[in-house]
């Protein structure tokens, strides 16, 4: 699948990375540091700094213009795709995504999941990735959740839908 750069979100305010994250370096994590030296120039990101927190959740969110954190909660629901698109969603938000790492709405998670999509174009990350950042299923145990009522009432995932269908 050829991905493309991403428009990325604007940065207006940075906060101090999570206490206890983890620089994701080819020595320490050799195959998520792959995926990403992979993915990163080809979205538009170059450089950019990795960090997994190993509090985190499935999230990931620019903590300021360099510096993305990645919730090791990612890790065990997404595969190398669906990093790659979580990823673009994050560079997509912005400074928003930092609520991400909260409960409740994301301002702006629509627009951006499209601008994702637009940069990996792949239905199932999209709505994988989708499903485990709306508020309904963030942070809940993988068994309580029931995708189908998470993905029929998400907004982010219709935004999505729309922008595939433009691409046809």
């Amino acid at each position: 699948m050829a991905l493309q750069p991403v428009a990325r979100g604007p940065i207006r305010t940075s906060v101090t990375l999570p206490a206890g994250v983890l620089p994701v370096t080819p020595e320490e994590m050799p195959n998520l540091h792959g995926v990403l030296e992979e993915c990163l120039p080809a979205l538009g990101a170059p450089g950019l700094q990795i960090w997994l927190d190993p509090a985190g959740a499935s999230e990931a969110w620019m903590a300021s213009p360099g510096d993305l954190v990645l919730g090791a909660g990612a890790l065990s629901v997404f595969g190398a795709l669906d990093v790659t698109y979580l990823v673009a969603l994050a560079l997509a938000l912005g400074d928003e995504g930092q609520a991400l790492a909260r409960p409740g709405e994301v301002p702006g998670l629509s627009e951006a999941a499209a601008e994702a999509f637009a940069a990996v174009p792949s239905p199932a990350a999209a709505a994988r990735v989708l499903l485990w950042l709306d508020p309904m299923a963030r942070g809940a145990d993988l068994d309580t959740v029931d995708p189908s009522a998470v993905l029929t009432g998400s907004a982010a995932l219709a935004a999505v839908v729309q922008r595939a269908l433009r691409l046809v």
